[in-house]
């Protein structure tokens, strides 16, 4: 799928918001202990308002004449926002305490202000590989029906985007050579290992719902690489250029 492509798939999806019907099922008080501070994090985190990027994306369309990319990019940040609405409204439903920061997403914030838009989409697809073993393990962190909802769209939207960056990502990498876009690759999965063992720590009670850290880093990363050879093979594709036969470009899972 090319950027047009994106583009189409995003407006389609902005006409199916999800409405939770509110639920009469009640959270324990381990379930709100286990749920409470963790989802504030995740809330805010889907909350910004992404005026770095959409500057960036501006900068790159203007650089490659990529019209569409500003526009997908402005639908994906909607989307992004979507789930920071629909996580508010189950916490306001089941008077959760809503939190104005949190010093995980200050420094992802920090980290995409203070670079250009490939990096910017790095830090924030780093992200989005973590929510989507986060929001698996939310889903079944309590009996809630209207949380399970929510997790469910949620990780439908962020593979989604996960697929759309990484595109993205590998496309604007492979403007710069081979040896560039692999020590790009390598920093990246140097962050993403560490994004995964800081969100252990900050999340775990979550998290050992369903994984203990060794699983859960393993589930990440392997999603991280999986992600990585898929754009880089989709970002060839678009370029018409064949499919290099050594993972120089980017990551190759073995089974």
């Amino acid at each position: 799928m090319d950027t047009r492509d994106w583009l189409r798939c995003f407006e389609a999806n902005a006409g199916e918001v999800l409405r939770p019907a509110p639920e009469a099922y009640t959270l324990t008080e381990v379930e709100r202990a286990r749920i409470s501070s963790s989802i504030q994090g995740f809330q805010i985190g889907e909350a910004s308002e992404g005026r770095h990027l959409r500057a960036g994306a501006e900068e790159f369309a203007r650089r490659t004449g990529n019209t569409d990319y500003p526009k997908a990019i402005a639908c994906l940040i909607r989307e992004e926002n979507r789930h920071s609405a629909y996580l508010g409204a189950f916490m306001r439903h089941h008077g959760l305490p809503f939190a104005r920061a949190k010093w995980t997403d200050d420094v992802f914030r920090a980290l995409r202000r203070g670079a250009g838009i490939e990096l910017s989409l790095r830090v924030l697809v780093t992200a989005e590989l973590v929510a989507v073993t986060y929001y698996d393990c939310l889903a079944a962190a309590t009996g809630s029906g209207m949380l399970k909802t929510i997790c469910r769209r949620m990780l439908e939207e962020e593979a989604r985007h996960v697929e759309f960056q990484m595109h993205h990502v590998h496309w604007m990498n492979l403007q710069h050579g081979v040896v560039r876009s692999a020590l790009a690759n390598v920093a990246h999965a140097v962050l993403m290992a560490g994004t995964i063992v800081v969100v252990w720590f900050e999340h775990r009670r979550v998290l050992r719902v369903k994984h203990g850290l060794a699983a859960f880093f393993g589930r990440v990363f392997g999603g991280f690489l999986d992600a990585m050879y898929a754009g880089g093979g989709s970002a060839l594709e678009v370029m018409g250029e064949p499919e290099p036969d050594l993972p120089l470009v980017s990551f190759r899972r073995v089974a």
